[in-house]
């Protein structure tokens, strides 16, 4: 629901009311001045970022698309352990949807890989049979 306050050019506020409430964080009789003072000084110091932890991920030298698909595992599995720390909505929503970006991105790399593994396979069977060709004497 949006706040009901009608501005000075007769427009209404277009901020979400405070849930269970007919206005916003701004126009509400219920918070206090001081509160808003303190919003307004502290204001966006939290859209800051400023990381939480020390973690990194030790990146290997990516040979395959299994390797791929490793790093993106790794990665979406962070992610996925941020969401609890995360300090906003809005924070938490962008590490979800990065999640499912990268899981997308995981998808088409397993797929890939599997395609990989199995031609690496059909070389190999290949290479054996053409070996055992030459080896053996033609009657």
């Amino acid at each position: 629901m949006k706040c009901e306050f009608i501005k000075r050019n007769h427009e209404r506020c277009g901020n979400h009311a405070i849930q269970g409430k007919k206005f916003c964080f701004w126009h509400s009789p219920d918070v206090s001045e001081e509160m808003k003072k303190t919003a307004r000084r502290q204001g966006g110091k939290s859209n800051k970022h400023t990381p939480k932890n020390d973690k990194f991920i030790p990146i290997k030298k990516i040979e395959s698309l299994s390797d791929v698909a490793n790093l993106l595992s790794d990665l979406i599995y962070i992610l996925n352990c941020e969401i609890p720390n995360a300090d906003s909505i809005s924070t938490k929503i962008k590490l979800t949807n990065s999640i499912g970006y990268l899981t997308n991105y995981l998808i088409s790399a397993l797929e890939k890989s599997e395609m990989e593994q199995k031609m690496e396979a059909l070389e190999q069977l290949l290479q054996e049979d053409l070996y055992l060709r030459r080896s053996v004497p033609l009657s």
